[in-house]
């Protein structure tokens, strides 16, 4: 086989450092390697680059998938528009929803829509340009061809999707001091959103998603929490809101976290 269909570099992209894993036949070869940085994400990804080449000499020619931290992503739920015809309309609709919403910074960024169903609500994501942009001339420089490049809560809800089923729930993922907060009715999107949170504290994203929950005190929605975040983010959310939901821990969320944090995110 050709080694673009054999073999992958999984490379994941956070504001402190860039993890990257090499995959054969969908499964983790070697270990996975960490690069700290403190610069902006195309110049982290650029400055990886000579160490990337050195630690995975042999993916040259194979395929790359990146893992965007939500740090660097916005999303917004789109009712659906019966009038829109394609996906062309699409984007121009959710460029005007990303400006409503984000200001004149958002005209920079690229949007994704995530068409589902026919006739339900669509998720948009909105990426800065010179982000992606940065990322994708850092994986071609590297000699690979660029697979994917899927922000971290949107790879979370495609890894578990056939477990969420069509019923109500809240999905919620933390990492570095982000929290995204997606609440579905009847297994459609009813709101996402993303925001940075002010400290250390790891009782705040739980603080967080109750007053969020408190704004729909009819909603069916409140009784079932997916919760993605590391342990003790996780136990928090059971301590502060385990008496108005039952809690569901996908996994241990630390992002990307050592090594076999890696590894496992690489298998989703």
């Amino acid at each position: 086989m050709l080694r673009s269909l054999t073999e992958e570099l999984r490379i994941v992209i956070t504001p402190e450092r860039v993890g990257a894993l090499r995959m054969v036949l969908g499964r983790p070869r070697g270990d996975a390697k960490m690069y700290d940085s403190d610069n902006s994400v195309a110049d982290r990804a650029a400055m990886s680059l000579e160490r990337l080449q050195q630690d995975f000499p042999a993916s040259r020619g194979a395929q790359a998938s990146v893992i965007l931290s939500d740090h660097y992503v916005r999303y917004l739920v789109l009712p659906w528009q019966e009038a829109l015809a394609g996906p062309e309309e699409w984007q121009t609709y959710a460029r005007h929803a990303f400006r409503a919403a984000f200001g004149a910074a958002s005209e920079n960024w690229r949007l994704s829509v995530s068409m589902h169903r026919f006739g339900t609500p669509l998720v948009a994501a909105g990426i800065d340009e010179a982000v992606a942009a940065g990322l994708a001339s850092a994986v071609a420089a590297m000699g690979l061809k660029l697979k994917s490049m899927e922000p971290h809560f949107m790879r979370v809800f495609n890894r578990y999707r056939s477990r969420f089923g069509t019923g109500d729930f809240w999905l919620v993922t933390h990492e570095g001091g982000r929290l995204c907060l997606a609440r579905v009715n009847q297994g459609l999107w009813a709101g996402l959103s993303s925001r940075q949170l002010s400290g250390d504290d790891a009782s705040e994203p739980a603080v967080c998603l109750r007053r969020e929950m408190a704004k729909f005190p009819a909603d069916a929605a409140n009784q079932l929490v997916y919760v993605h975040a590391s342990r003790n983010v996780a136990n928090e959310f059971k301590q502060v809101i385990g008496d108005a939901a039952k809690i569901v821990v996908l996994a241990d969320g630390d992002f990307p976290g050592p090594g076999g944090e890696i590894r496992r995110l690489a298998l989703c």
